[in-house]
């Protein structure tokens, strides 16, 4: 039906009548009373019409305004239910799913791990919820009795109880901490409390949660398995081998995700950086490759006379990262001047030069073979006469390694310094001199 536009009429429209013949009220509540008014009222009004064509045109009105209500209803009604529908797990969720809780890790929870002297008296509340999260899987209480003297304590704590399988389910169960020596399950109850687990949805992340009884005494720790329907990472795959055969790439492992329903959180691929072994194909050692530090100073030449420089103030924290203490070297360096010097002096230079007081010297000579690693000997010079290689073109002394590199065409020197310590302050420097590096 087609409304045209609803005009009341102005005339001929009689007056509400006042007859009120009151309809029986036999319970007194009112409720026939004002059913029989609402009904005279509707009559009153329909009659105030003459013509059919007036009456079409209030139950256009009426019509009308059922369809807005309805439109207006919908309009609220769907995006709602679409919401809860993409979220319905989430938000049938326990409450306490979404706040603080403490999660535990420790390995010794393990079924195949023997005896040990753990305990969870003070490690749990009685009134806290508790997560379980081991590396190797593990992420809920063993359900079945465990021998005495295994998961890392004497007493182990079992669930003699199913998990609750719709989530948000806050469920009762009883834990017990068993002294089933024998392994025959006649010894599974030898103290008990109540606890209690919920499922849990968060973001796609599937877990249990325990509000975890309180043991009385230091001798029974929580046991824990491997729930397959929550969502589990399976072991990375092994590291796929590097794909250069000189230089460095990266190389890469993947794991997969062991689940029903869920999705398990964090990355399925892994990286890291490789580099090719020294081969006939690539000469140069692996760290050549590597990231080093380049040092560019314009003093470290020997024309360069007295100065203040020192090592120490280079990096400001580690210095050149070789211990003394361990005896461990680190990071690796480049020296790239631009006058062209580009590696470390090979004679003793005088006191007074390369901008300290007492430059740094190599008393060795560099390797000749790509990749090849060698130990030498860095010295400090205090030699002011001649430069005769007598003691004092050793005042102080260390260990490093230099190699020799080629990396795409580029031909240099790498060194592990050795740090230099000194009595009388910062007064020590590396020299540097220019190779023609064959």
């Amino acid at each position: 039906m087609i409304c045209d536009p609803c005009v009341f009429p102005t005339s001929n429209i009689p007056p509400l009548s006042d007859n009120r013949q009151d309809g029986n009220d036999n319970d007194g509540d009112g409720v026939d009373r004002t059913r029989h008014h609402i009904g005279r009222m509707w009559s009153n009004l329909w009659h105030r019409f003459d013509t059919a064509t007036e009456k079409t045109k209030l139950i256009c009105v009426f019509v009308s305004v059922l369809f807005f209500l309805l439109a207006l209803i919908l309009a609220i009604a769907i995006p709602v239910a679409l919401l809860n529908k993409g979220n319905s797990y989430k938000w049938n969720s326990a409450s306490v799913c979404f706040d603080n809780y403490t999660t535990l890790s420790e390995s010794y929870r393990r079924e195949s791990v023997d005896y040990g002297v753990n305990c969870d008296r003070d490690t749990v509340d009685g009134t806290s919820w508790y997560r379980f999260q081991l590396e190797t899987g593990e992420n809920g209480v063993l359900d079945h009795c465990p021998r005495y003297r295994t998961c890392g304590t004497w007493d182990p704590i079992w669930m003699n109880s199913t998990h609750p399988e719709q989530y948000g389910t806050i469920k009762q169960v009883t834990m017990y901490a068993s002294y089933d020596e024998r392994g025959d399950g006649d010894d599974c109850f030898l103290r008990s409390g109540s606890g209690r687990v919920t499922k849990c949805w968060v973001d796609g992340d599937i877990f249990y949660l325990y509000q975890l009884w309180k043991p009385s005494g230091c001798d029974a720790s929580y046991c824990t398995r491997t729930y397959m329907y929550l969502p589990v990472w399976n072991q990375w795959s092994p590291w796929q081998p590097c794909p250069v055969t000189c230089g460095s790439a990266e190389q890469h492992r993947t794991r997969t995700c062991n689940t029903v329903e869920g999705e398990c959180q964090g990355p399925n691929r892994d990286t890291q950086s490789c580099f090719a072994p020294p081969s006939s194909q690539c000469p140069s050692a692996v760290v050549c490759y590597q990231p080093y530090t380049t040092l560019s100073e314009s003093y470290r030449r020997e024309s360069v006379r007295t100065g203040g420089n020192c090592e120490i103030e280079i990096d400001g924290t580690s210095w050149y990262r070789f211990n003394l203490t361990t005896g461990e070297y680190g990071a690796w360096y480049r020296f790239q001047l631009a006058t062209g010097e580009n590696g470390v002096l090979d004679h003793c230079p005088w006191a007074y030069t390369c901008g300290a007081l007492f430059p740094i010297w190599m008393n060795s000579t560099h390797p000749e073979e790509f990749g090849t690693i060698k130990q030498v000997t860095m010295a400090a010079s205090t030699d002011t006469d001649d430069g005769s290689y007598d003691g004092s073109c050793f005042y102080k002394s260390g260990s490093a390694r230099v190699t020799k590199c080629n990396v795409d065409g580029d031909i240099f020197y790498l060194y592990q310094l050795w740090r230099p310590t000194d009595y009388y302050g910062c007064s020590l420097s590396y020299c540097t001199r220019k190779y023609d590096i064959p």
